[in-house]
């Protein structure tokens, strides 16, 4: 299981982050969950400053939901349910940035 994220910046300077998972349990089910948020400021920023609060918080805040969906979507009769373990989300944007 690993985990994408995309980040793109919109008009009026909204920030769409999304997470891609894709998982999988041999011989069950193959999964590919998308999750987006949109975020802005309220205040004028600088933009590295926004960069970098946008790269960490906004994936930081999406995560309890990502977790919350695949619990969800693997809690079904008969299948075990995939609980998400916490990740480092620091570590995680540095590998997906080499």
């Amino acid at each position: 299981m690993g985990i994408e994220v995309q980040i793109s910046r919109g008009i009026d300077d909204i920030s769409k982050v999304t997470l891609i998972l894709k998982g999988n349990k041999e011989g069950e089910y193959d999964f590919i969950i998308s999750l987006s948020g949109y975020f802005s400021f309220d205040v004028e920023i600088e933009n590295k400053q926004a960069q970098d609060l946008i790269n960490k918080n906004a994936v930081a805040i999406l995560m309890p939901y990502l977790r919350s969906e695949v619990s969800l979507l693997t809690a079904q009769p008969e299948t075990e349910c995939v609980v998400l373990p916490p990740f480092n989300i620091n570590k995680m944007l540095e590998e997906q940035g080499d």
